[in-house]
């Protein structure tokens, strides 16, 4: 129960400072806010216990690696793939990983782009809200909150798990980079499934519904590039949804999929080139959604990672 509220706390609070970054860019008060969401930030996190906050930690790095993903270029879905590795690596081996995450954001927000005239002030604002994170971050291990050492996982273990989510997410991003504009977007879609199902198949239950929760909460932010705040509302949403999927019952990854093909159904804004993209999601869902009702129907996945795996400590079957 203890660690439902915690899941719901960091949920909320994720959408709240993703909301909260919307309505203040069109407010044009970006500069004056980011020092005191990060404080308060820092302070609400930190309330909630030391495991429960490196793991909060975490999924706002994965956020963070987002931050110009409406970009749409290749460098930034490769930071995204990055941060999200580094996020996992911060959990399973060392904290220091979110620490140079968030230390190093400042210096791609230093990157010159072309961003929306209602965001023109993000990057400078970006910066306010890292450095005191990373800089508190760096603290907190100082102060021996974290263990270096991962306790339930060899080191070679925690790279392979670490970066295999990212890698599959990564083939994931330049297939559909590939496949829109030459208009192979439809024909790819069911092949990617089985792509995935495959290359997911010979990990253990823990590690395989892990991936999954990751792919779950990349594939959620499929719309969120078009601006608008329903489609961003929904990414948050099934990420939290998916993080529950790993944490609390598996039923909430089945549920995830579901969403993600009555999402497709509605109307979305998108460049020509992705026209074929709500279809193709539609298709690939469907496979996928099918494999997570699968794992759940046949109790493959426990229902809660508060009972023991049966796979034991290894990552593979």
């Amino acid at each position: 129960m203890k660690q439902t509220i915690h899941t719901l706390i960091i949920v909320i609070a994720l959408l709240a400072t993703s909301m909260g970054v919307g309505v203040a860019a069109h407010a044009d008060r970006l500069l004056i806010v980011a020092l005191p969401a990060a404080v308060g930030l820092i302070m609400l996190l930190r309330s909630l216990g030391a495991s429960a906050e490196r793991a909060a930690w975490a999924i706002f790095t994965v956020w963070l690696g987002t931050t110009y993903i409406q970009q749409g270029t290749l460098l930034e879905m490769g930071i995204t793939v990055f941060y999200g590795g580094f996020a996992l690596l911060g959990v399973y081996r060392s904290p220091y990983f979110l620490v140079g995450a968030w230390l190093f954001h400042p210096i791609w927000d230093s990157i010159p782009r072309d961003l929306p005239t209602h965001l023109h002030a993000l990057p400078h604002a970006c910066i306010l809200f890292d450095i005191p994170i990373g800089m508190y971050l760096l603290w907190a291990i100082r102060q021996r909150r974290w263990s270096i050492q991962a306790q339930d996982a060899r080191w070679w273990q925690s790279i392979i798990l670490a970066s295999y989510p990212a890698v599959l997410i990564l083939m994931l991003s330049l297939s559909v980079t590939i496949g829109a504009p030459s208009g192979y977007l439809l024909w790819m879609a069911i092949p990617l499934a089985l792509v995935l199902l495959a290359a997911t198949h010979w990990l253990n239950q823990q590690t395989q519904r892990a991936t999954w929760a990751v792919l779950a909460g990349f594939v959620g932010m499929t719309y969120a590039h078009t601006g608008g705040l329903l489609d961003q509302a929904f990414f948050l949403g099934s990420v939290g949804l998916a993080a529950y999927g790993y944490f609390g019952s598996s039923f909430a990854l089945v549920i995830t999929w579901a969403f993600f093909i009555v999402w497709s159904l509605l109307p979305h804004t998108l460049p020509v080139d992705y026209s074929d993209l709500p279809r193709a999601m539609i298709l690939f869902c469907i496979v996928c959604g099918g494999y997570m009702t699968s794992q759940f129907k046949h109790y493959r996945w426990n229902p809660s990672n508060s009972t023991p795996s049966s796979d034991g400590e290894g990552i593979t079957r």
